[in-house]
């Protein structure tokens, strides 16, 4: 019986580690640096001008580390089942502590990319309600992405060696706290998901924008929906890792991919307004010019405040300003407007006893003939 389970392959899924966690680091690495030259390319004299850039780039050297240092933890027993010969109790140790210093990282790098995101959203044009209810969403992330797994982390247990070396004694808290929290965290990516993959939505109901246009903004909605998706699952692989007595680094790959491919796929989705019009330009490769020729018909509301401003003039400051800086729907939907083909006219229009949601009242317009 010694000589056969001597013999015996056992399972190891560190080649898995490995593939995944290097894909999703260069992708996701490939599509920040990109958008943070182009987003310098705009303006260079300055560098970059939103806060959301800043935050992006901490973010992604944080998701390098910590898929370091899970590709690190695949060479100390990470993917194997217990009864491995290979994984010592040493080597367990080290695993466990390099898993806990990578879900810290993980975490961080969430928080960092949803704050970006919420950063840009900010900037751009909404309604004053959308805009606030984009900062409540900020407060949920900061108190659900940063304070509570803070806690989890940091207070679980006393001391936080338990962690990861069983030899060390002390106090940690029920395993229903640390479900509980991490319950609230899968929420609150949920929820902020929605929201913020709710704002193409908003564009592509509030402007009119080219049909080409229109499926750049209908393809970044879709990718952050897989965002939302992998919250859900990896909230159900979650709570089936912490029923595990035993072979939680072989069962925990999976909650290690997931988590790995859910802050890759938010990384590429924050990264991708910037990059608009070269995935554009790919549409229009690939895509038949039928489904791209012609223009939205929706027409502007309330709360998106372009199509009438208080003077010809100022419609013309705000947008060479806001065009200018890179930051605002202008920068992102650069076709949104211009001029097509066609005659146009400016048409001095002045309306008496009237005010927008925003309380402004509006003295121009531009029509088409």
């Amino acid at each position: 019986v010694a000589d056969a389970m001597a013999g015996e392959t056992l399972p190891d899924r560190k080649n898995e580690i490995v593939a995944a966690m290097i894909t999703i680091t260069t992708v996701a690495t490939f599509f920040t640096f990109w958008r943070l030259y182009v987003r310098y390319k705009l303006n260079p004299k300055f560098g970059w001008k939103g806060l959301s850039d800043y935050l992006i780039a901490a973010a992604v050297l944080f998701h390098i580390a910590t898929n370091v240092l899970s590709v690190t933890s695949a060479f100390y027993g990470n993917g194997k089942l217990d009864r491995d010969p290979d994984l010592t109790p040493a080597r367990k140790r080290v695993c466990n502590k390099l898993l806990f210093i990578s879900s810290v990282c993980n975490i961080t790098t969430m928080f960092l990319i949803r704050l970006s995101v919420a950063s840009y959203l900010v900037n751009l044009y909404f309604s004053r309600g959308y805009k606030t209810l984009v900062w409540i969403t900020v407060a949920i992330v900061i108190i659900c992405n940063f304070l509570l797994p803070s806690v989890n982390f940091y207070a679980y247990c006393r001391p936080i060696a338990m962690r990861w070396d069983p030899r060390v004694k002390g106090k940690c808290l029920t395993t229903r706290i640390r479900l509980m929290s991490a319950y609230a965290q899968a929420s609150a990516n949920i929820v902020t998901d929605l929201v913020y993959t709710a704002s193409p939505i908003v564009y592509l109901m509030q402007v009119k924008l080219p049909k080409r246009t229109q499926w750049g903004v209908r393809v970044v909605f879709l990718f952050a929906l897989s965002g939302t998706i992998l919250s859900i699952i990896k909230l159900f692989w979650l709570y089936r890792i912490l029923q595990l007595k035993r072979d939680y680094l072989y069962e925990g790959v999976s909650l290690t991919l997931i988590s790995g491919l859910e802050v890759g796929v938010g990384m590429i989705t924050a990264n991708l307004p910037p990059l608009r019009k070269t995935f554009e330009g790919i549409l229009g490769r690939v895509l038949p010019a039928s489904m791209l020729s012609s223009t939205s018909r929706g027409t502007p509301s309330d709360g998106m405040g372009h199509a009438c401003n208080s003077t010809v003039k100022r419609s013309r400051m705000d947008e060479t300003a806001r065009s200018d800086d890179g930051e605002s729907e202008v920068g992102i939907l650069e076709d949104y407007g211009k001029k097509g083909p066609g005659i146009w006219k400016t048409t001095r229009v002045t309306i008496e006893n009237y005010e927008d949601a925003e309380g402004i009242q509006p003295h121009g317009a531009r029509t088409r003939m």
